[in-house]
């Protein structure tokens, strides 16, 4: 993962409220002579209540169980698509914050987040 911390405020490679990142996937279909659909799905254990996954950069799109999609054409096609997370340092509906029980119960139970990242491809039928 890319930019997960402030080293002058975080312990290093941990992630806190109020933190956000991305992961960058290069997908490429160099050798084939036909299209690929593509998806790439994201999932993580011990994952903290409040920490998202967006396919957008402003974290205005959360990602849903299906992940990204999207199509490569043969003999060389190649694109860097990217997943963003974010974990908002409290939650907002109106002038009610949420969310800060949530964040400490993560926080005291420590837990070692795993991400896992599914990256599959399908043939395009050829026209």
């Amino acid at each position: 993962m890319d930019k997960t911390y402030d080293p002058t405020t975080l312990v290093d490679k941990k992630i806190a409220p109020g933190t956000a990142g991305q992961c960058d996937f290069k997908i490429s279909n160099t050798i084939s002579e036909v299209g690929v659909k593509y998806t790439i799905v994201a999932a993580a254990s011990n994952k903290p209540t409040n920490l998202k996954f967006y396919s957008d950069s402003a974290h205005q799109t959360e990602l849903t169980p299906s992940g990204i999609e999207g199509t490569l054409a043969p003999g060389g096609a190649e694109t860097t698509r990217t997943i963003y997370w974010k974990w908002e340092y409290e939650t907002k509906t109106g002038d009610v914050v949420t969310g800060d029980e949530a964040d400490t119960a993560n926080g005291v139970a420590a837990n070692t987040m795993t991400m896992d990242f599914q990256i599959s491809g399908v043939q395009v039928k050829p026209l």
